[in-house]
């Protein structure tokens, strides 16, 4: 055996065992949960059959001789040799405490921590992780991810709220992740056509203003703003609005059509609308206003619509 081979062989051995820390150290507990790392975990019986019904019927079974759960001890308690990586069994663990746990802030960890929980059955863990993941920090950061965790494990609810997160992005540029590994073809294919469906729903209601209900304190001619006019109200009459209003809206779908509708990306062409605004003597005193009143009424507007397209043929 060569030098080289030699060093690779070492750097393969596990870490020597060690304990993990507070409250994980406790020397009254009775079982010790021995992660894939090598850190054992001090924890007691008690909580994890309260946690967990995995753990619950695990303890009421006579303990084996052979294999990864075997008779061994340390210091006279049972070891438990269990598949997870120390920082993904601490999260796990510490929901079987009654105490406050600490948000995880990846969405990554988020992903490990609700796989962990689902497979050892604890249920506070994975009520929290599901909570964590489809927040709208997550939502906004990566719908399209999130959209394949749901299908995964199932949820068609989160699936359509994901889904639905998805609308003015281009999920098509998005970079290619492990992840996308969960979404069969058949699902991909659902999401892409809401996808779309949900972006021409979108664009529609910024550019036909047939269902604005009038009367709206938008519907103005302004000759100081070089005001223009829209079809808008009911009878789809053409009728006098403020000139930076028009050109914002046609922003607006032009985001939506490329994909660049983000928080973000909403509130900088609301900044640049207001600012044209300002630059008219009339309308600047109430155009952040009118607008924000405005944007509350087409939010609305595109939840309304997309909340009839659904996603009932998506299988999961």
């Amino acid at each position: 055996m060569s030098d080289n081979e030699t060093i690779t062989e070492s750097d393969n051995q596990l870490p020597a065992i060690t304990d993990a820390g507070a409250p994980f150290d406790n020397p009254d507990a009775d079982v010790i949960l021995r992660s894939a790392d090598n850190i054992d975990f001090r924890i007691f019986k008690l909580l994890l059959s309260l946690a967990s019904p995995f753990f619950k019927d695990m303890f009421a079974l006579p303990q084996t001789s052979v294999g990864d759960n075997s008779n061994e001890t340390k210091e006279g308690l049972p070891v438990i040799q269990v598949a997870e990586e120390s920082k993904a069994l601490e999260r796990l663990l510490i929901h079987c405490y009654p105490v406050d746990v600490p948000v995880v802030e990846s969405l990554k960890e988020l992903q490990s921590l609700l796989e962990v929980a689902m497979k050892y059955n604890v249920e506070r863990a994975e009520k929290n992780a599901t909570r964590w993941l489809f927040s709208q920090k997550f939502l906004e950061q990566d719908p399209v991810w999130l959209f394949t965790i749901a299908c995964h494990y199932r949820m068609k609810e989160k699936a359509s709220m994901a889904a639905k997160a998805t609308l003015g992005r281009p999920i098509l540029e998005r970079p290619y992740g492990p992840e996308l590994e969960y979404l069969s073809g058949g699902q991909l294919y659902y999401l892409l056509r809401y996808h779309k469906q949900c972006k021409e729903t979108a664009i529609k209601i910024a550019s036909d203003f047939t269902w604005m209900t009038l009367p709206n304190p938008l519907v103005q001619y302004c000759e100081n703003c070089r005001g223009k006019y829209a079809y808008m109200g009911d009878d789809g009459r053409a009728r006098a609005v403020p000139g930076w209003w028009v050109d914002y809206m046609q922003n607006v779908v032009a985001a939506l059509e490329y994909g660049a509708w983000s928080r973000g990306q909403k509130e900088e062409l609301i900044e640049k609308a207001v600012k044209q605004g300002w630059k008219c003597a009339r309308c600047g005193p109430k155009v952040v206003g009118d607008l924000r009143d405005f944007m509350d009424i087409f939010s609305a507007k595109i939840d309304e619509e997309i909340s009839k397209i659904t996603l009932e043929d998506l299988r999961l």
